[in-house]
């Protein structure tokens, strides 16, 4: 479809295919479309496509028009950043939307049920609705994991060993052992780095707590340094293994009682916002492997 009969779909279409249509003229329009996408996000009284229109606005001012001949490779380049930080700003604000209705619809349920219910803090209905207040908080943390990095030169071995120290501390019975270099210099975003770790360390150090026989339990190893081609980070453990699931970073896979299945999409969706590879397999003698990778080209200092 082209840009013109995607604009007349965006005018004159039903809800659905306005929607549809506003999402793909993010992707497409151009500084030659703002005038018009102006006019129609005006007219528009849907709340969900007026949205959509103005990011549509806000991707076309930054991307040239077609017309022009020729661009420079820097111009593309800070086009598809200002995209992606346009798209990345617009997910954040529809989630914390969404998410502040439901915590206040969730805590309203909560408050008649408390008074309703003898013995609420002990209930099934009390264990229910904080599990889905925790899984709303996942929902939010999933956007945030969507974030633009804010790249800054750090040690890594200063961010690994804070996070060892973090999850040794909430996992008392597992012994965690960082072993790597004290100088290693890198460019990332050291908090989307940290959300990816400690969703790792923290699954190694649970998965060793859940051995039944804790007389075979093994320590969890978190080591890093680079070759000539990736800095690489990994996290290996002797624990009870994965779960037969195809894909375990899909959000809600789990085979743990109790949990949604949210922290292994959040280290996938901040691994993808930092452009790094990371990979879970299992290990031969029982136990998995974490394994980050990050460009050298990108992301060595």
């Amino acid at each position: 479809m082209t840009v013109e009969a995607t604009l007349r779909a965006v005018r004159l279409g039903q809800t659905a295919e306005r929607l549809a249509a506003a999402e793909e003229l993010e992707r497409v329009a151009t500084q030659e479309h703002v005038a018009t996408l102006e006019t129609i996000v005006a007219r528009e009284l849907d709340h969900y496509v007026q949205a959509s229109i103005e990011r549509a606005v806000a991707a076309a001012k930054s991307r040239p028009s077609q017309r022009h001949s020729a661009v420079e490779p820097a111009a593309v380049g800070a086009d598809l950043s200002t995209t992606a930080a346009v798209r990345a700003s617009a997910i954040r604000e529809t989630t914390a939307r969404i998410v502040h209705e439901l915590t206040r619809l969730v805590g309203a349920v909560g408050a008649e049920a408390s008074d309703e219910i003898s013995e609420f803090s002990t209930s099934r209905t009390n264990a229910a609705i904080e599990r889905l207040l925790s899984l709303i908080e996942g929902v939010d943390r999933l956007s945030r994991a969507a974030a633009v990095p804010l790249n800054r030169e750090f040690e890594l071995g200063t961010v690994v060993r804070d996070v060892v120290a973090v999850e040794a501390s909430r996992h008392a019975t597992v012994e965690v052992i960082d072993e790597g270099p004290d100088s290693l210099t890198i460019s990332s975003d050291p908090d989307l780095l940290r959300l990816i770790l400690h969703n790792a360390v923290g699954n190694a150090c649970e998965a060793t707590e859940s051995l039944q026989d804790k007389q075979v339990q093994q320590p969890v190893v978190v080591g890093w340094g680079k070759t000539d081609r990736d800095v690489w980070i990994a996290i290996l453990d002797r624990g009870v293994g994965l779960s037969k699931s195809k894909n375990v970073f899909e959000f809600g896979q789990t085979s743990k009682s109790g949990h949604h299945g949210v922290g292994l999409a959040l280290a996938k969706q901040a691994a993808e916002s930092l452009g790094v590879d990371i990979a879970l397999e299992p290990r031969q003698a029982g136990g998995a492997a974490f394994a980050i990778r990050l460009s050298t080209l990108d992301h060595l200092a």
